[in-house]
């Protein structure tokens, strides 16, 4: 696993989509900042094998982001850069979080 704790870093690595980037795609984000539902994501796997230039980033929790899909998590972003599924966007908080 690769951890970043820096969200920028994170962001600029993997390149997550902003709404922005939509407008020449065959997909729209559920919402205005690029987020898609849980319930689009067989709609966003589909997506990614017909264009594999695009990868699922899942967001477990407001703490933790990680570059590779995970079903019934309730949202993904749609990255276009480093699709390493080891990379993991991990907040310092993180572990305190789980220990509650």
């Amino acid at each position: 696993m690769k951890i970043i704790r820096d969200y920028h870093e994170f962001r600029m690595r993997v390149d997550i989509l902003l709404l922005d980037d939509f407008f020449e795609l065959d997909i729209v984000p559920t919402t205005e900042i690029g987020f898609f539902s849980k319930c689009r994501f067989t709609e966003l796997k589909k997506f990614c094998e017909e264009d594999p230039h695009y990868h699922i980033v899942t967001i477990s929790n407001h703490l933790l982001e990680l570059n590779r899909p995970i079903e019934n998590q309730n949202l993904y972003m749609l990255g276009a850069g480093d699709n390493d599924p080891e990379i993991v966007f991990m907040q310092k908080k993180y572990r305190k979080y789980r220990k509650k």
